[in-house]
Order: C-alpha cells, then structure tokens, then sequence
C-alpha cells in the first residue's frame, strides 16, 4: 500500500524535494509534522472526548438534581391525589362549579356580570370595573383553595386607575 502512495506524481514530487533539503531542515520539518499531528490528534480527538465527558457529567446532575426535586415533591403529590380521590377539598365537582365560584365572587366583593359553562368542565365569567388586586386575590383563592386554574384571561383597564374589565374561562 505505501508503494501505491509512492507512485502518485504529487507524493513523488515532494519525497524528492524531501530529499533535498539539508539534514537541518529535515529534522526542523519532522519536528513541525510531529507537531502538527500532535495538536491535530488532541484538537481533534482527545479534546471532543472530554468535552463529551463534560456535558455528559452536567447532564447526569442535572438529572439527579431533578429527580430529587420531582423525589421531595413526590409525598405532597400523594396527599393531594388522596384528597381528591376521597372526595375532601380541592376539587370540584361539574355541578359544584358555578355555585362555588359565583359564591366565592359574592365573598370577595365581586360582581360576576355574566357568567356561562363552557365546554364539559370550565365556566367563562365576565367582570367589569373590577379592583385588579381583588381580582388576583380571588384568582389565588380559587386556586388554592378549590384547584381552579385560569385557561383564558382577558384584561382591560378602565378610565379609573386601579380597575379593570375581565374576561376569564376557568377549568379544574
């Protein structure tokens, strides 16, 4: 095989101006080509490799940083999954939603102008000039409390600071 590379013109050409370099300059040239291979070699072989080892380490702990923190959640997940099986708090029923949240509105102070089912399991509410504070307040309760979440919301400012015109469509 190496015969075969011998015979090609171009290998040809520079074996003989090989040839007639002087000693010094052979041995400057094997040093340079020794170099080269050296740097092509770590450039491009040894240093990939540990660059995949690197990532590889940061995306092993980043895994075992979140199976710790899905692991530490995993016992009030539990508790949550009990109480809604047996049927105690934080959740609700399809015929238990419009009462509860137009109660919840009526305890918070605020006025539901329209309200309607949507779909199997979400209610669309409409409120006007409504205190944006409360209005989040009473979002976080039914949160918190009943495990109702906002699907959709649309929020527009009123000529009075601090109020606002909502459009929401809330879900279990």
């Amino acid at each position: 095989m190496l015969e075969t590379i011998r015979k090609i013109p171009a290998v040809r050409a520079a074996i003989a101006q090989y040839d007639q370099l002087s000693h010094r300059d052979r041995r400057a040239l094997q040093v340079m080509v020794t170099a080269l291979a050296v740097a092509i070699l770590y450039l491009g072989v040894w240093q990939p490799i540990v660059e995949f080892r690197s990532e590889g380490y940061e995306r092993m702990q980043q895994s075992r940083e979140r199976v710790a923190w899905i692991s530490s959640r995993e016992q009030a997940l539990e508790r949550i999954s009990q109480v809604n099986e047996t049927g105690q708090g934080g959740s609700l029923g399809d015929a238990d939603l419009l009462k509860t949240v137009t109660d919840s509105a009526d305890r918070s102070g605020l006025p539901l102008q329209r309200f309607e089912p949507s779909g199997d399991d979400a209610m669309r509410l409409w409120l006007e000039a409504v205190p944006f504070t409360d209005l989040t307040q009473w979002l976080g309760h039914l949160q918190s409390e009943y495990g109702l979440t906002v699907d959709q919301a649309s929020l527009d400012r009123t000529d009075e600071p601090g109020l606002v015109d909502a459009r929401l469509t809330l879900e279990p």
